[in-house]
Formats: C-alpha cells, sequence, structure tokens
C-alpha cells in the first residue's frame, strides 16, 4: 500500500471515530459543577471511583475521554496513567466529583534505541523521542530488564527538560511493520513549509495531508508542541494524519484549583520554574517530604494552588516525590485497616492517601485496595527510603510465587549474612557481583523464604542510589 493510501486512510479511520463520539462531551469543555472546581494532573493510583494525587474523584456522570475520543468506561483507565481530572472539589479536598477524565498516550510506536543508565533507569528512543523508564514504573507484558529495540510500546508519563519520564509503559507488540499507527507529543524543532514537513527530535513528519487543528496561523511552526497521529514508515518518517496544537499545560482557567504533578525545568527561583509545562511560583508554599532548597531542575514534585490571571499556579503547598528504592515481594504477614498498614517479610509499610494498588493476581480485580489484602496474599511493595514507618507509594498484588526479593540499603554485614530491612539474608551461594557491597549500600536480592525474617538469596545484585 503506498504512502499516499495510509496518509488517506490514517485520516478518514481517524475522523470516522471522532464523528461515532460526537455525542459525547467536547474534549475542550470547561469546568463545571458545585464544589471548588478543580484540574487535577497526575497519576491514576487507584480505583472505586479514580484516585489522583491523593484525591478520590467519583465518575458515576464522568467523560472518560481517551486520545480526544469520549465515551469510554472507567475501566479503559489503568495504575500508572497520567491523566487530567476536571471537576469539583469538595470541602475536605479528599474527595470530588470528576466531569471529565482525559488520557492520552505521549508515545506510541517502535523502540530505536535501548541503554541502561543506571541501576535504577533506562534510556529508550521512540519515535525520536527521549523517554526515560524508571524501574519503578508500572510495566504491562514486559519488565524492566526486557526492554528491547524494535518492541512496539505505549508510554505514559511526565514531560521533563529531554523527553518524558515514564509512568506506565506497554508493550503493545513485539515487532512494527511499516505502516502502523504511531502517536507522539512533542516540540517541533524546524519546519520546511514549502514541503509541508517538520522535525521532532530525531523524527520527520509528513503533515501534507493532515488534518490541522488548534494552529493560529493554520501552520504549524518551530517551538510549538504538538501531537501527532500518522503512520510510521522506518526510511522516510512519519505520514500524519492529524497535527493537533497543544498547551503545555493542560489547564489556565484563571481561580481554577490545580493539582499538578510534574517534572520541574526551568528553575529560576522558588518563585519562578516551570512543572512539566506549568509555570509555577511557590514564593508562598508549604513543603511536603522536602524543603524549598530541594527544588531544583529534574525534581519531580506536585503542586498546588489556584491560578492566577496570567496563567501561574500560585503554589500553596509543594509535595515532593521521591523515587522508590524500597521494593519487597514476599506473602503478607499481617494487614490493619484501622492502622493502616501491611506487613511483610516482618517490615511495616503504612499506606495514606497518594498508595497506589493495582491487582495483578489470576482475580485481576479492578476495585482494589487495602481492604481486599488477605493474609498470605503475595505482594509488590515500593517506597522510598528515609522515613519510619516507610510508607508504601505502590502495592501490587501477584500471582502465587515461593519466590521472595528484597531492595533496600544493607544496615548490618556478618560473614555471608547480610540484614536488609531487618531481614537476615544469607548470600552464600548467591550469583551475581559483590562489588561494593557494604553496610550503607543498596542492594536487590532474590531468593527464597527459610524463616519469618530470614532469605537464602539466590542472586545478589549491588545498586548505586542516587536518591
Amino acid at each position: 500500500m503506498s504512502r499516499f493510501i495510509y496518509a488517506l486512510t490514517a485520516l478518514v479511520l481517524t475522523t470516522s471515530l471522532l464523528s461515532a463520539c460526537s455525542g459525547g462531551a467536547s474534549s475542550d469543555g470547561g469546568i463545571e459543577g458545585t464544589g471548588a472546581p478543580v484540574a487535577a494532573r497526575g497519576e491514576v493510583s487507584g480505583f472505586g471511583s479514580v484516585f489522583v494525587n491523593g484525591v478520590e474523584y467519583e465518575t458515576d456522570s464522568a467523560d472518560i475521554v481517551i486520545d480526544s475520543v469520549s465515551g469510554y468506561s472507567e475501566s479503559a483507565l489503568k495504575v500508572g496513567m497520567v491523566v487530567l481530572v476536571e471537576g469539583a472539589l469538595d470541602a475536605d479536598e479528599a474527595t470530588g466529583d470528576a466531569h471529565r477524565v482525559s488520557f492520552e498516550q505521549t508515545l506510541f510506536g517502535p523502540i530505536s534505541v535501548v541503554s541502561y543508565v543506571d541501576d535504577y533507569n533506562a534510556e529508550i528512543k521512540v519515535l525520536g523521542q527521549t523517554a526515560i523508564i524508571p524501574d519503578s514504573a508500572v510495566f504491562e507484558n514486559l519488565s524492566f530488564s526486557d526492554l528491547a529495540i524494535g518492541q512496539v510500546v505505549a508510554i505514559s508519563g511526565l514531560t521533563n527538560a529531554t523527553g518524558v519520564v515514564a509512568t506506565r509503559i506497554e508493550k503493545v507488540a513485539d515487532a512494527h511493520s511499516d505502516g502502523e499507527q504511531v502517536a507522539v507529543n512533542a516540540v517541533i524543532s524546524s519546519v520546511d513549509t514549502p514541503n509541508r514537513t517538520f522535525v521532532i527530535g530525531d523524527l520527520s513528519v509528513d503533515y501534507s495531508m493532515a488534518d490541522l487543528q488548534g494552529f493560529s496561523n493554520g501552520q504549524p511552526e518551530a517551538g510549538q508542541y504538538v501531537r501527532v497521529n500518522g503512520r510510521f514508515f522506518e526510511d522516510s518518517g512519519v505520514i500524519a494524519a492529524k497535527v493537533k496544537m497543544k498547551a503545555r499545560a493542560d489547564m489556565s482557567a484563571s481561580g481554577v484549583r490545580l493539582e499538578y504533578e510534574g517534572i520541574i525545568t526551568d528553575f529560576a527561583s522558588q518563585q519562578n520554574f516551570n512543572l512539566s509545562g506549568q509555570p509555577v511560583n511557590a514564593a508562598d508554599a508549604k513543603f511536603k517530604r522536602g524543603q524549598k532548597q530541594d527544588l531544583a531542575d529534574g525534581v519531580r514534585i506536585e503542586a498546588e494552588g489556584p491560578i492566577d490571571a496570567d496563567g501561574v499556579l500560585q503554589a500553596q503547598t509543594i509535595t515532593f516525590k521521591k523515587a522508590n528504592d524500597i521494593h519487597v515481594e514476599a506473602a503478607v504477614d499481617s494487614v490493619s485497616e484501622t492502622d493502616k498498614q501491611v506487613v511483610v517479610l516482618g517490615v511495616t509499610f503504612s499506606i495514606n492517601e497518594l498508595t497506589a494498588f493495582d491487582d495483578r493476581s489470576e482475580a485481576h480485580q479492578l476495585y482494589f485496595g487495602l481492604d481486599d489484602i488477605r493474609n498470605g496474599d503475595r505482594l509488590s511493595i515500593r517506597a522510598a527510603s528515609g522515613t519510619t514507618p516507610l510508607t508504601a507509594s505502590r502495592i501490587e498484588r501477584l500471582r502465587a510465587d515461593d519466590s521472595v526479593t528484597v531492595e533496600g540499603p544493607v544496615t548490618a554485614v556478618s560473614g555471608e549474612v547480610l540484614t536488609i530491612l531487618g531481614v537476615a539474608v544469607d548470600i552464600t551461594d548467591a550469583s551475581g557481583s559483590q562489588n561494593g557491597l557494604k553496610v550503607g549500600a543498596f542492594v536487590e536480592i532474590e531468593g527464597d523464604l527459610t524463616g519469618a525474617q530470614s532469605v537464602k538469596a539466590q542472586r545478589i545484585k549491588v545498586k548505586k542510589n542516587n536518591n
């Protein structure tokens, strides 16, 4: 099939899909409701309604919008997706009503480059764009160590200075064929107007047949942030079916309360920086899990406050989101809804409003939460070091398995036995390099349980921790 026919087909498919859903709410509508108007951008952390940035939003009357198409059910959303919730916030600021929940894949296409930056992050290229893949991201149909050139992936994440930091990555196919559909959000670096092409990252985009949306002068320009849907050809780039002008920030209505998760860029001062494209002034903010001195380019935070008339988020609260460097996979010892905690391998993890829940067991329970966890369930729990007790940032229920994983700082070494998170780990027969092994080093072990808090390691990995 020729590129011309591919372009026409893609355009027809896009138009038909949008027309079929024209009875739903517009993706460009405003905020309605009786509570305080709010726009919340962040990862989905659970269901039973939708939980975003620690707030539970009722979705009974909400329009679920996926890639600008209305009418989806809540089940189309997954833990780890970065969504925009528009609605009303209740007086307790812990609950609200969503009028619209919007999601858009940041990248959808084949991987062209894979490199592992360190023990916690991989850097890949998809459609010429750089994506950082933390090992703590939500993985679907692949794992951190399985990333490979040629895989077709869908990535949701937070934009930074160089591309995107993934919060969720799903392998869609093992290989890409020329002419298959792709999608990318990125900044145009240059435009060849006579030939109707532009470049984003390392990717050439032919927009000669594209439906152009939102461009004030009718044409794309360098520096604009755009959404491209089209078909990818390895030797020439993307034939675009649709190119849409996008705002780097999702919401700029004056007076709206914004709860915005992102990564700091263009940091000039506490009063002047961007958060994944959203201008922020944190001069009068209160800080949680960090201090104002911790504000810097590349730091992940959530900022809460009203939007002023100039579109600047006047932050009242800044919450730092530290990387998850604690990880335990094992059966549950005990769980308490009253105390909001779960104990695994003798390690106590507290639960708060930001803890994400995901059921990856045979049950695949959508509305999975603390009250569904039972003694003996096998869980994967991630947390950031530095607090006592540890606060779980994400809990996944796994399929039954006898293997155990423990990752954290070594607090004692006695012969061939390490202590990690209070767990005694015998590394006598463990495979893997022990270079750098000492008290204070971060170590990941996989092995077998030999007692309530003792493990026989089968594999050991000493990690470099940057937290």
